[in-house]
């Protein structure tokens, strides 16, 4: 695949003139400890999405039934099962969790931090 000759540019100034900031309150978040999963902080909750923040040396779940999910790795690295295959994720990488996946079991290395 030829690359084009003159590649789009992002242009950010413009993408943030488009926000409307007074449209809902923007600020810092203070992460919430979740009372269903252990190791846990709610970072964002909304009708649209949510972030929780799991820090753990064990195994745990990641995934939805019937829901996409993204896993993005700030910390450690582990690996998931799915058909007899291994998926691996470390510090830095983003994986897309498809929703046909359901709810896999996570298995790390050494203590991890991501976000789901």
């Amino acid at each position: 695949m030829q690359k084009p000759e003159n590649p789009a540019i992002f242009r950010v100034d413009n993408a943030i003139a488009c926000i409307d900031f007074d449209q809902v309150n923007i600020g810092p978040i203070t992460p919430v400890k979740d009372q269903e999963f252990e190791h846990t902080e709610k970072i964002f909750d909304n009708e649209h999405f949510m972030v929780w923040r799991k820090k753990n040396d064990t195994m745990f779940t990641v995934g939805f039934k019937d829901e996409p999910s993204i896993l993005a790795c700030t910390e450690g690295k582990g690996a998931m099962n799915y058909d007899d295959n291994k998926y691996a994720i470390c510090k830095g990488e983003v994986m897309l969790l498809l929703l046909v996946l359901g709810s896999l079991t996570f298995n790390q290395k050494k203590k991890l931090s991501c976000f789901k």
